[in-house]
């Protein structure tokens, strides 16, 4: 009985850990993306740390990057963003693999948050976001902080998160 008890709590643990750990990513993650929002004077970036407005942040970053400059307004762009992850997020709940759809669609996201860093080079922008999602978004908090930092030197401004 002891036995089952020890890996129980183990597993209680190491359950903790992960919901921890995914609490801290998004957390930074979404701030990064509000303060490169607030640098960028895109609509509404404090909308990056409610659940699914970190796509209306990160499809605004899309106008000039993966869609043509100026052909689609991109608070458009951001919402039609949003409402493709809620709709297959929702999808994905009658499946039962509703964070594997979430991945998908943020790295479908950071794919043009990642062009943007990446000055266009949609190859390297590509395999940033598959990295994102091999690596449970670590790789997006990196590349946030550097875009962050270089619009900071851009302006000429401290960098103070």
């Amino acid at each position: 009985m002891e036995i089952l008890f020890g890996i129980f709590a183990v597993g209680i643990l190491v359950l903790l850990f992960f919901l921890f750990f995914g609490l801290i990513r998004y957390l930074i993650q979404n701030y990064l993306l509000y303060r490169i929002g607030q640098h960028m004077n895109l609509d509404i970036p404090v909308v990056s740390f409610i659940p699914f407005g970190s796509f209306y942040v990160g499809g605004q970053m899309w106008d000039g990057e993966i869609l043509e400059k100026g052909k689609y307004k991109p608070t458009n762009i951001g919402l039609i963003l949003t409402i493709i992850a809620v709709v297959v997020w929702l999808m994905g709940l009658s499946i039962g693999d509703f964070a594997i759809s979430y991945l998908v669609l943020e790295s479908v996201m950071f794919f043009g948050v990642f062009s943007v860093f990446f000055k266009g080079n949609k190859l390297i922008a590509g395999l940033m976001s598959l990295l994102n999602v091999l690596l449970f978004g670590i790789p997006s908090i990196i590349i946030l902080y550097l875009m962050y930092r270089d619009l900071q030197q851009k302006k000429g401004t401290p960098i103070n998160l």
